[in-house]
């Protein structure tokens, strides 16, 4: 990996500064320290080789909703977490949503957070990502983060009993509706209504 290496005014520590972009999210990089070097002063070798071996974490922990959930509501969190701390001010600018929605974002150490601030449209697949992460103190931009998900659908009658235009003989028959998803009682008992439309 290319760099530089830095001395102490002693000699007797080394630094060594990745160049360019640096040390890359998520990677494994191995140091080797090979057999050979001499002192300055004793001018006698080191007599043996070191090697360690250390891990970045990877630049995303974690992101929900999971890639591919559905029936999501209509104000559906998207939010990302970080393993090393944000530049707030450019990493949201990056942020792309398809179809396109209205939102606010949150962005705090090492989280982000969108929040649509109008309802997203029902039985919609959407397309979100970030294009770049940037990272505080990093000039480079990272890789992003995708999100793909879709909305729940309208909700909708399932099933209703009796059907349509069925005879019935039972002078206490109930009337039996089904949703295709859970329904606020109070809300469907202001928007239901029975009544006699006259007939034989």
């Amino acid at each position: 990996m290319p760099g530089s290496l830095d001395w102490n005014e002693a000699h007797d520590q080394v630094t060594f500064v990745p160049a360019g972009a640096g040390f890359e999210p998520g990677t494994h990089y191995t140091l080797h320290v090979d057999a050979g070097a001499r002192s300055a002063m004793f001018k006698r070798p080191l007599a043996y080789t070191l090697s360690r071996s250390f891990l970045l974490p990877p630049l995303l922990t974690a992101s929900l909703p999971t890639p591919g959930v559905g029936a999501l509501g209509a104000y559906p969190e998207l939010r990302a977490d970080f393993a090393y701390d944000l530049d707030c001010t450019s990493t949201p600018r990056t942020f792309t949503i398809t179809p396109e929605a209205e939102g606010t974002f949150d962005c705090q150490g090492r989280t982000l957070l969108f929040r649509p601030t109008a309802p997203l449209a029902p039985g919609t697949a959407y397309q979100a990502g970030l294009a770049h992460v940037f990272v505080a103190g990093d000039p480079t931009p990272r890789a992003g983060v995708t999100w793909s998900f879709h909305t729940a659908p309208p909700l909708a009658v399932s099933s209703l009993l009796p059907k349509p235009a069925h005879l019935i003989v039972d002078l206490h028959t109930p009337v039996r509706i089904e949703f295709n998803r859970p329904v606020a009682p109070d809300s469907a008992a202001a928007h239901l209504a029975v009544a006699s439309t006259g007939g034989d």
